[in-house]
Order: structure tokens, then C-alpha cells, then sequence
């Protein structure tokens, strides 16, 4: 049986977890996200935003990029999913 002291001493040896994301890596992602979104929450700030201060996509236009997206994703699931079978 082990001591309390020898339970605290194996706690401080494993120190705490990884962070799951290092924010200290650039993300071209991120950057642009931020670059889209900083000006409308500045606007927002200030004053109220309306419709037209967002990006406007046609009912077309937006069905289009969601079978693109779903595309892609259903690929990329299967590439991951063969490269699985493959290990």
C-alpha cells in the first residue's frame, strides 16, 4: 500500500494534459477567417448590421457550394477510410 505522500508525488510527475490545439502555429484558416469576420464585428460594434452588410449568395450559388462541400467531405471519409484498411 502506498503512502499519500507517494500519491501526490505520481500526480506531480504527470503534470497536466496536452492542449488539445497549439495556438501558437500560424493557421492560414484561421487568419482567414478572422480576416472576413473582424470588420463585421467591428461594424457591429458600432452599429446595428443589416442584411446587406453580409455576403449575399443565390439560392444557386449556395446549393452549389453545399453539394461541393458534401463532395469534398464524402471523398475525404473515403480516402480516410481506405487509408485505415490499408494499416
Amino acid at each position: 500500500m502506498t503512502s499519500t505522500g507517494d500519491t501526490m508525488k505520481d500526480a506531480e510527475d504527470v503534470g497536466p494534459p496536452p492542449a488539445p490545439v497549439d495556438w501558437r502555429k500560424k493557421n492560414p484558416l484561421k487568419a482567414l477567417f478572422f480576416a472576413q469576420v473582424s470588420p463585421l464585428i467591428r461594424e457591429g460594434t458600432v452599429r446595428r448590421l443589416e442584411p446587406t452588410d453580409l455576403c449575399h449568395l443565390e439560392k444557386l450559388d449556395s446549393e452549389r457550394v453545399r453539394l461541393g462541400f458534401r463532395r469534398a467531405l464524402d471523398s475525404s471519409r473515403f480516402i480516410n477510410a481506405h487509408a485505415r484498411t490499408r494499416d
